[in-house]
């Protein structure tokens, strides 16, 4: 027995995946998503994309006071990673980006729907490559 969804669910999901079919993964050509990789300093910790020639870390850290920033002399990095693992956090992020499920200050409303969708999305997509 699989899933039973409503059909809200599927509509918007269906829709989502029609009107950007390059946006969402897996897909036979791409399994991985298109997001790149990230590394992050091992010290202050900042998130960067990832080069393989990178010698410093780019965070701009703030001094004691606060107002003026100085770059963070680190050359100290972990290892590479995805920022989305799986096609199914990929596929929420995308959801995130092109629903009306986040407001005007960037707060997501509905966390249950866009997991919702997105799961929808990931097996849709699955079946149409399958």
């Amino acid at each position: 027995m699989g899933n039973i969804r409503p059909s809200f669910i599927k509509i918007r999901a269906i829709r989502l995946v029609e009107e950007f079919p390059d946006q969402f993964y897996p897909t036979e050509e791409n399994p991985l998503c298109n997001c790149g990789e990230l590394h992050r300093c091992a010290k202050c910790n900042f998130e960067m994309a990832f080069d393989a020639d990178r010698e410093k870390c780019t965070a701009m850290i703030p001094n004691k006071k606060g107002d003026k920033h100085k770059q963070c002399a680190h050359k100290v990095f972990e290892k590479p990673y995805r920022r989305h693992p799986t096609a199914f956090d990929h596929n929420k992020a995308q959801v995130e980006q092109f629903t009306d499920l986040v407001d005007d200050e960037g707060r997501l409303a509905n966390k249950r729907l866009r997991n919702w969708i997105a799961g929808y999305v990931t097996t849709y997509v699955q079946r149409r490559t399958d």
